[in-house]
C-alpha cells in the first residue's frame, strides 16, 4: 500500500471542518495541535513510514528542522512540512460550504 498524500491532505482538512463545526477547534492553535496529532498517528508503523518518506522523496534527514534519527520522526517531519499551508480561516469559511 502506497502513501496518497493528496488524499491524506483532503481527509485531514475534512475532519478539521468537521472538528470546527462541532466548536472542537476554535483557533488555529488548537488546529495545529489537531494537526501534529494525525501527523503523529501517521507514522506509527514503520512501514507506514517508509510508504510517506517514499511518496514524499523525503531521503534527506538532515533536511528538516528537527533532527531525525529514525524512519519515523523523518516521515513526521516530511509529513508536518506538507500541512504548513493549512489556513485555519479559510477552512473555517469552507466550513459554512
Amino acid at each position: 500500500m502506497s502513501f496518497n498524500l493528496t488524499e491524506w491532505l483532503k481527509n485531514l482538512e475534512n475532519e478539521i471542518i468537521e472538528q470546527i463545526k462541532d466548536e472542537q477547534i476554535t483557533n488555529d492553535n488548537e488546529m495545529r495541535d489537531y494537526i501534529h496529532e494525525e501527523v503523529d498517528n501517521a507514522c506509527i508503523y514503520n512501514s507506514e513510514c517508509l510508504d510517506i518518506i517514499d511518496a514524499l522523496n523525503a531521503y534527506d534527514f538532515t533536511a528538516y528542522e528537527f533532527e531525525c534519527t529514525n524512519l519515523a520522526q523523518v516521515a513526521y517531519c516530511a509529513l508536518l512540512e506538507e500541512t504548513y499551508n493549512i489556513d485555519f480561516d479559510e477552512l473555517k469559511n469552507r466550513e459554512n460550504d
